[in-house]
This record gives C-alpha cells, structure tokens and sequence, in this order.
C-alpha cells in the first residue's frame, strides 16, 4: 500500500507520494494541467512505477466548510479519477491554506514556483496520513 497525494489546480497540479510505510509523504512532480485525459495518463504511470494503491485528493472548501468554484472543479476532477480508476481508492482531505502553509515554508527559496504546488500537495497527504495512521 502507497499513497499518492493531489493538489488539484486550473493550471499545475501538486504530486506528492508517501513513503512505503505510509508516514512520511514527499513532494514528488508538478504536472501541467492540460486537460483531465493527459493528466491521468501522467498520474498512471506514476501510480504503476511506484506501486499505488491509493490517492489522497485536496478539496478546497471555504473557511466555512463551505464550497467555493474552485470547489466544484477539483470535484469534477475527483469524480473523472473515480470513474477512470476504479481499481484505486480514492480519498478526499480538506486542503484550507495548504498552499499557503507551502508558500509560508518555502519562503526563503529562490525559485519556489517550481516546487509550490507538490509541497502543498505533501501537507495534504501528510495530513491525511497523520488522522489515518495506515499500516
């Protein structure tokens, strides 16, 4: 058992992937999101080179709990993964200020652009591991 984290985005996608004991998640590869299709083809051949058999999806609510518009997209996302990898276990984390959390620890690097969105994305599966201690 491996997880695979997301930090879904209009135009970067977050990739994070636990460690195999499922404590520690690490950043892993940004993905450029041109269109459901190509981005599942990328997350299938990580999922098939490191062995996973979960993923970890951020969903962004409003510090309300509310949905947002962003909300809505990243559930279209969910659904689309649900529906193409039926074979996966899908799971869905609260991502609030996971991205600012990131910019927060990333601060002091030159080009953290590169590297935002899958450090975002490993706090949202960090967390997710932390409440489900996975064996």
């Amino acid at each position: 058992m491996r997880f695979l984290g997301i930090d879904y985005g209009n135009k970067r996608i977050g990739i994070s992937i636990s460690d195999k004991s499922n404590t520690i998640a690490n950043p892993f590869s940004t993905i450029i999101n041109t269109g459901f299709n190509n981005v599942l083809n990328q997350i299938v051949e990580i999922i098939e080179k490191e062995q996973v058999t979960d993923i970890v999806i951020g969903l962004p609510l409003s510090f309300n709990f509310d949905n947002t518009a962003q909300t809505d997209l990243t559930q279209k996302f969910v659904d689309f993964i649900n529906e193409k990898l039926y074979n996966i276990n899908v799971h869905i984390e609260n991502e609030i200020l996971s991205t600012k959390e990131a910019e927060n620890r990333l601060d002091n690097l030159a080009d953290k652009n590169s590297v935002i969105d899958q450090t975002a994305s490993s706090l949202i599966l960090q967390s997710y591991l932390d409440k489900n201690k996975h064996e």
